[in-house]
């Protein structure tokens, strides 16, 4: 049976806002390195570029609430319950892929992203493959030398999704620890090969801080 449109546009996406805070609220948060996000969030001024696998979109959606960051959105049918989840935590979502120059939602991000704001992409979204660089955040990073950070995210247990996401839930009463890697500065004017080697080695470092964060997260070593 469909929903009606309201509870769809309205009400599911506020009870979902509310059972995902609540559930965060109950975990035991650790951020690494969060010099970097402190400064961009005392500096609204500068452009920083926060890169992360969708499937651990919720520590972040939580941690971050209500700052006016940006995040794009896919246009899938799925993507509408998650646009207006995260429009009740306070984000501005931007509606569409991270495909490389050609959509109308990069041209809008790279806008965004040259007055000055914190954006952020989950690069392997809306479709997939999973934790796979797309070339858009590479882009965006290019055409506005705004700095790119990757961003891992460890649960000590949660729930997942099956899905090709196989976004995670954090059980309550968990630890979660989310790890800001190093930067990124993609130069305007380079090579395709040289733009694919920035791909990989940003793909990689996210690779990187998912498993140091998961390491810490179990206790597998301290920060």
């Amino acid at each position: 049976m469909k929903l009606p449109k309201f509870i769809r546009k309205r009400v599911l996406p506020r009870l979902a806002s509310l059972v995902v805070n609540g559930l965060m609220r109950t975990t035991r948060l650790k951020v690494v390195n969060r010099e970097t996000p402190d400064y961009f969030m005392a500096n609204r001024d500068k452009t920083a570029i926060f890169c992360f696998w969708h499937g651990k979109i919720i520590p972040l959606y939580h941690t971050y609430r209500r700052k006016g960051i940006y995040i794009l959105i896919s246009q899938h049918r799925d993507g509408e319950l998650i646009a207006r989840m995260v429009e009740c935590n306070g984000y501005k979502p931007v509606r569409g892929s991270s495909t490389r120059g050609g959509s109308r939602s990069v041209k809008e991000m790279l806008k965004i992203a040259r007055e000055g704001n914190i954006i952020t992409i989950t690069p392997d979204g809306p479709k997939g493959p999973k934790q796979k660089l797309k070339e858009g955040a590479v882009f965006l990073a290019q055409m506005t030398g705004a700095p790119l950070y990757p961003i891992g995210i460890g649960l000590s247990k949660c729930w997942q999704a099956r899905d090709w996401s196989g976004i995670q839930i954090p059980k309550p009463f968990s630890r979660t620890v989310i790890y800001f890697g190093r930067e990124f500065r993609v130069p305007r004017k380079i090579e395709p090969e040289e733009f694919e080697r920035y791909r990989r080695e940003i793909e990689a470092e996210i690779v990187r801080c998912n498993e140091e964060a998961r390491r810490i997260a179990c206790g597998e070593q301290n920060a």
